[in-house]
């Protein structure tokens, strides 16, 4: 099967009541484990770099968002979380995430990143 990191090179505006910040995306690392037969999980490692943080940028803060997974009908399958270490403007990081739902060969999914609330 195929996943479509689509979002390297987007940039993801993630806002809650009090803190403002982005991040941008550099690239993802797709790993597919087979657990058995026909069936697979799957591990994501997102590099990125934090883009603006509106307590300046020297502030040290994390960044998060929530990753999806979905399937060829556009159905959400499985979630995960994405966090940053507490990281300043312009610096760079990296964050691994599973998505644990057993997966089918031969089947198209997609990996959407939205921003959390």
């Amino acid at each position: 099967y195929e996943i479509m990191p689509s979002l390297v090179g987007s940039e993801m505006c993630i806002r809650d009541s009090s803190l403002s910040a982005s991040f941008s995306v550099s690239d993802i690392d797709v790993v597919c484990n087979n657990i058995y037969g026909d069936k697979y999980t799957v591990k994501c490692i997102l590099y990125g770099e934090k883009t603006y943080d509106d307590m300046g940028e020297n502030y040290l803060g994390s960044v998060s968002a929530a990753a999806q997974l979905l399937d060829e009908d556009g159905n959400i399958v499985s979630s995960s979380n994405i966090y940053s270490p507490a990281i300043k403007t312009g610096e760079k990081f990296k964050d691994d995430f599973s998505f644990s739902n057993e997966l089918e060969s031969g089947k198209n999914y997609t990996i959407r990143i939205i921003e959390e609330k």
